[in-house]
């Protein structure tokens, strides 16, 4: 045996230490040939079931359950009144902004879209008959050339929308759809888009703006 090193007391300091387990831990045993490490199997989760609390029974039901291994979560039961229908009327889509349609007895129609309420808007636009500026509104202007009667009474909310850009955009499609009098077409819709909506007659209940 040789002499006692500096390095033999250091490393003896550190086999009594805390450390020991670390620096002087033994290796571990190399594998055989042929041996494999097999992969740790994932957690199972675990089962859970859902059920209307009714009182004592739910509770013994959930006993139950937590000795076969699963957890049960009780929920609210559903109530009568959230089956039945509201007894308040439905808001008139008049009073709501949106895109809307004037008709024209010869056919054609006037769209617009509102911020305000529909009322409201048929109001300024046979203000602007009276006071003759016929520039600030389309249907009162072709009403004034060809000597047609606007049908005021049949002017309608043909989309509600309440956020401007997406009715701006509803707009634009339903004055590509109708056969309109000479107006602003609106919002601008790339050409690309207009194979996809709907020419007069048809439908737009699928166009979402």
């Amino acid at each position: 045996m040789g002499p006692y090193t500096y390095t033999d007391k250091f490393k003896k300091q550190f086999q009594s230490s805390k450390l020991n387990g670390i620096l002087f831990a033994t290796p571990p045993t190399k594998l055989r040939s042929g041996d494999t490490f097999l992969p740790r199997p994932p957690p199972v989760p675990p089962l859970i079931a859902s059920n209307a609390y009714l009182g004592p029974p739910s509770h013994c039901l959930q006993r139950i359950f937590k000795e076969a291994g699963i957890k049960v979560y009780h929920s609210a039961p559903k109530k009568l009144h959230g089956s039945l229908q509201s007894h308040k009327d439905k808001k008139d889509p008049s009073t709501r902004a949106g895109v809307y349609r004037i008709p024209c007895e010869c056919g054609k129609v006037y769209v617009g879209e509102t911020g305000r309420n529909l009322p409201t808007r048929l109001k300024e636009h046979r203000a602007h008959g009276r006071r003759g500026d016929f520039d600030k509104s389309a249907i009162v202007k072709h009403s004034h050339i060809t000597d047609h009667r606007v049908n005021w009474e049949a002017a309608e909310i043909i989309a509600p929308i309440q956020v401007w850009h997406p009715r701006r955009i509803r707009e634009a499609i339903e004055i590509h759809k109708h056969d309109t009098v000479p107006q602003d077409i609106g919002f601008h819709i790339n050409d690309i888009w207009l194979p996809l909506l709907p020419t007069n007659g048809t439908s737009i209940s699928t166009v979402t703006p």
